[in-house]
């Protein structure tokens, strides 16, 4: 399996097309602004993280409206897990796509994503269900994994509840969000609970070594740097636990051969876009039906940039839209 990956790793490059075009000028004063100001190792702690990717909201898009935004909670395994519904019409019964927000395992919440999420529920026609997964390092590996899962399940089997169907049921996730989405598809197609018709990853984390060029090309300087991958690990993972292992790892896995249809959305410069793209190649190998589409001029994260990065934005949510169709 090993050598395989290795391969697949190797062939990455010729198979799947990770160039570079220039970064947008508003994108370009937005990390000059950054780098400027960027305090060092003092603002690696838990307080100062969340904070600082709280102050980001301010680049959101717009949100637009939506007909039915609710906030509700749900009762799994005798603990609460916080989910908000985006309907764009609730006298149709749309399809389901649940959506697990990034933050490198330790921030995020649902109204950072909701500008996002909207704009995905209405360019999908989909009802969106957001969930707000327990955070490291408060909450360690599994927990978080634990509440994506089960929410999953739940949305899945309460569909009719949400006046939506569970035909054509696609889980989606951003970065950290995007690694649960990726490892709940692996368990969903291993216990056989539900029917999962498609996932979509954008800027996924999938292999906890991190071991590819693109770590060391952007390692700073693009928002998402090297000492801040390996920091987000070291709170969210035992420290004696195996990068490679399958387990939070989801690029080592056995049963990539099961999964849906999958779209891998990565970007021009970002440390993890290397393993985004073996992760297409190593799911190509296997027979999986993947699409892959790369945003050559952006950095990662910059799904939470609308005001600086519209255009793509806007090429991003109707490729999702075209896919799940």
């Amino acid at each position: 399996q090993t050598v395989e990956i290795k391969k697949s790793r190797e062939k990455a490059a010729s198979a799947f097309y990770k160039g570079n075009q220039p970064i947008p000028k508003k994108l370009q004063d937005f990390l000059g602004f950054i780098n400027k100001y960027k305090s060092g190792e003092e603002t690696m702690t838990i307080e100062a993280v969340r904070k600082n990717a709280a102050s980001l909201n301010y680049y959101a898009e717009t949100p637009v409206e939506i007909k039915s935004v609710k906030d509700f909670s749900i009762k799994v395994n005798n603990r609460d897990i916080h989910l908000r519904l985006y309907h764009p019409n609730p006298s149709q019964k749309l399809p389901l796509l649940l959506y697990t927000h990034g933050g490198g395992f330790v921030s995020g919440t649902l109204d950072a994503f909701d500008a996002p999420c909207r704009a995905i529920a209405e360019a999908c026609r989909r009802v969106v269900v957001a969930v707000d997964y327990r955070l490291a390092p408060e909450n360690p590996f599994p927990m978080g994994l634990e509440d994506a899962y089960d929410a999953m399940v739940w949305v899945y089997q309460n569909a009719k509840d949400l006046k939506a169907t569970a035909d054509n049921f696609a889980i989606m996730g951003d970065s950290s969000g995007a690694n649960y989405t990726a490892l709940a598809a692996l368990k969903a197609v291993k216990e056989n609970k539900i029917k999962l018709s498609a996932q979509v990853l954008l800027y996924p984390t999938v292999d906890f070594s991190h071991d590819y060029e693109s770590m060391q090309l952007f390692s700073q300087g693009y928002l998402l740097d090297a000492e801040k991958v390996n920091w987000y690990r070291a709170q969210f993972l035992p420290a004696d636990l195996d990068f490679k292992d399958p387990s939070v790892s989801p690029l080592f896995s056995k049963d990539l051969a099961k999964l849906p249809n999958t779209l891998i959305m990565t970007a021009g410069y970002d440390p993890l876009r290397d393993e985004g793209i073996a992760y297409a190649e190593a799911l190509d190998s296997k027979g999986v039906k993947v699409s892959h589409y790369h945003f050559d001029n952006m950095i990662h994260g910059f799904l939470n940039f609308g005001k600086l990065a519209s255009n793509e934005i806007h090429v991003l949510y109707e490729r999702v839209a075209g896919f799940l169709k």
